[in-house]
């Protein structure tokens, strides 16, 4: 049994809340460091209109990392070998720093493909993991999520069947 899943059992603490800790200093300091690298003055001054359109790119591409970011989150609340949590530590800062840069109107070019090889293992890293949830087939998987909002609040859940409602 893997040490981390061991702990887990035995304290009933998710072991990965460090590499949680030690993933979003990474992130901050790739985001810092991009933003330090570049100027984009000269950009800015150059050709405005495009500078404004690749601005509003890395605003999207910032909401994706945010987005990408919380799902890494909620996956550290179980155990994580320490393999995967390397990948979703190289895949998150790849594609923090690329925004950045991005922002900075700096190494365009490379930044855009760092930032989809990024994303592009974060969603290998997703596919390939064995998270509780996974084990499961893809009704029950639907069927669990169904039944736990009915817990937390009220809520109207049809069967299958669509003859009855459940309140």
């Amino acid at each position: 049994m893997n040490a981390d899943i061991a702990g887990y059992v035995a304290t009933g603490t998710p072991p990965a809340t460090r590499y949680l800790a030690w993933l979003t200093a990474a992130l901050l300091l790739a985001v810092a460091a991009a933003f330090a690298w570049g100027d984009p003055a000269l950009a800015l001054h150059a050709d405005p209109q495009l500078a404004r359109l690749l601005r509003g790119m890395a605003l999207l591409k910032a909401v994706l990392v945010i987005v990408a970011f919380c799902a890494i989150a909620w996956r550290m609340r179980w155990p994580i070998s320490n393999r995967l949590a390397a990948g979703y530590a190289i895949g998150i800062v790849a594609m923090g720093s690329a925004t950045a840069f991005v922002w900075q109107l700096t190494f365009i070019a490379a930044a855009a493909f760092v930032f989809h090889v990024g994303g592009f293992l974060l969603l290998g890293l997703a596919y390939r993991d064995g998270t509780p949830l996974a084990n499961t087939t893809p009704t029950n998987t639907a069927t669990q999520w169904i039944a736990a909002a009915a817990i937390t609040k009220p809520c109207h859940i049809a069967r299958r069947n669509g003859s009855r409602v459940e309140t």
